[in-house]
């Protein structure tokens, strides 16, 4: 399922590029620099909140066993946390998007390398990609804050923060 999300989100989000371009006159790369899902925000702020529980459990009980594992499992439960939390600022830094004159994109959000064809309504400020080799296509709301910044809406669970490449 997150790799259907993944790869539907990479043509979504580097469909959205070309239509900026026309509209902007901007050809160019954009890097990611935030994610927001809400699905992903409620289970790290339910582990976040599991690992307070345990803590404060683990600070009332007496030294014996089912301390010692406890606290072992709340170690795990940090680790389990932490480890989300890096990879998802290690696949931000490296998650891009680069459109083309002629239509074309390129993009790498979160590991998932794709290339395609992609549409722009600018009165509807939505983009419509579609991925090489893929048989269905996506649709986006675009928001451009400025001439540096642009949001990606992919409803109703993500928005994604892009900065424009300066080179």
């Amino acid at each position: 399922m997150k790799n259907r999300i993944a790869i539907a989100l990479v043509t979504l989000v580097i469909a959205l590029s070309y239509g900026c371009a026309k509209k902007q006159g901007i050809v160019g790369k954009w890097l990611l620099i935030n994610v927001s899902d809400k699905s992903m925000d409620s289970m790290m702020f339910a582990m976040e909140a599991n690992i307070e529980l345990m803590s404060d459990t683990i600070s009332k009980m007496s030294d014996g066993a089912n301390k010692d594992t406890f606290l072992i499992q709340l170690e795990e439960n940090k680790t389990i946390l932490q480890n989300a939390k890096n990879n998802l600022a290690e696949f931000t830094k490296k998650s891009y998007f680069d459109y083309r004159e002629d239509g074309s994109y390129v993009g790498n959000l979160f590991g998932q390398l794709e290339t395609g064809t992609y549409t722009y309504d600018e009165s509807k400020g939505i983009i419509e990609g579609k991925a090489e080799g893929s048989t269905t296509s996506g649709k986006m709301k675009v928001e451009r804050l400025n001439a540096d910044t642009l949001v990606l809406f992919i409803e109703p669970q993500s928005t994604l923060t892009f900065l424009a490449k300066k080179d």
